[in-house]
């Protein structure tokens, strides 16, 4: 959000970022505002916030079906191990399966995340390049 013909900082939505603009008249209010200039937009901080947290919440359900098979209780569907990698927690369900040495025998499991990580890395080069590279 940005206001026209304003003479102080404008707020970035919704991460409370600030830049300011040039101010000759108003010295006393540059003082108080927050100057932080960033390379990074939006739509990249949403990004790799959703990729923290979907590899976080991957890496803590490995665990938690780990700890359900040794208590013979109900498990963690392995499709959704699976789908959970897939939608970005490849990194996550990798250093699950290592933290706590689960699904590392099934094929699956130890060819098929290491793949999903590097299609996803592939992906994410294409996108960059094609789209975002200036």
């Amino acid at each position: 959000y940005t206001k026209k013909n304003s003479n102080f900082a404008t707020r970035i939505w919704p991460f409370g970022l600030f830049r300011q603009k040039p101010d000759t008249t108003n010295a006393h209010r540059r003082i108080l505002t927050l100057k932080m200039e960033t390379p990074l937009n939006n739509i990249t901080v949403i990004a790799i916030a959703y990729l923290v947290i979907i590899n976080l919440v991957t890496f803590f359900l490995y665990g938690i079906d780990k700890r359900k098979a040794k208590r013979s209780k109900w498990r963690v569907p392995e499709s959704t191990l699976i789908w959970m990698a897939i939608l970005g927690g490849s990194i996550g369900a990798w250093l699950g399966m290592k933290a706590w040495h689960h699904k590392t025998l099934h094929a699956k499991f130890r060819y098929g995340i290491p793949l999903i990580f590097i299609t996803q890395i592939a992906l994410a080069a294409f996108v960059y390049i094609r789209f975002f590279r200036q």
